[in-house]
């Protein structure tokens, strides 16, 4: 099915942490863990600005800073007003831009450095209105990008959340389409992953 009739009701929920706050497994001094938290969330801001429009993209933070840099680039911005939940945030944000009239809900990580346009395009191009489009991470138990209409079910995320999202789309009888792309895929939640990350980006100076 043709996703032309949609398209411009789809919106983007990013979901972000304080930078002060992320990414605090890897053990890292707080200013490389703020730096790399920037960067990431940069990254995948502009991979979705380039394929969506600004007024449909929205950002959950409790950082202020974080909040300024989503209305900068013309996105909206929504506290989160609860302690950190990431379902919460979601579905916050859900319900904002429902209340908006988003048809089709996009929910992607904030800490994918090699995200592009394409990967985002590729998520919004197999949605057909009524379908759960989902990303796993690069383990295969997280999802890391997720496509549904508004209250097609609730978040699931946490351990093996991939598992989980399939599991209540199969109970609703939804179709799935599971895009798996490396820009997608690889997050940096381990230290090994930041090495990599590290290594890639200052070989690229």
């Amino acid at each position: 099915m043709s996703n032309i009739d949609h398209r411009g009701g789809i919106w983007a929920i990013i979901p972000v942490k304080p930078f002060a706050e992320g990414k605090s497994r890897l053990g890292l001094p707080s200013d490389l863990r703020q730096s790399a938290c920037r960067a990431f969330f940069g990254r995948v801001f502009g991979a979705v600005s380039d394929v969506l429009p600004p007024r449909n993209i929205l950002v959950v933070s409790r950082d202020d800073e974080v909040m300024a840099m989503a209305r900068m680039g013309g996105a909206r911005a929504l506290r989160e007003e609860k302690g950190g939940d990431l379902n919460d945030a979601l579905s916050a944000g859900a319900v904002f831009a429902e209340e908006r009239g988003a048809t089709g809900l996009l929910s992607i990580a904030s800490d994918l450095p090699s995200v592009t346009a394409e990967d985002v395009e590729s998520m919004i191009g197999v949605f057909d209105g009524d379908n759960l489009v989902i990303a796993p991470d690069e383990d295969g138990g997280g999802t890391n990008a997720m496509l549904m209409p508004p209250r097609a079910m609730p978040y699931r995320h946490g351990e093996n959340s991939f598992w989980r999202h399939l599991d209540a789309a199969k109970a609703e009888d939804r179709r799935i389409m599971i895009v798996s792309r490396s820009g997608l895929s690889q997050d940096i939640d381990k230290v090994g992953q930041y090495a990599l990350y590290a290594m890639k980006t200052q070989s690229q100076r």
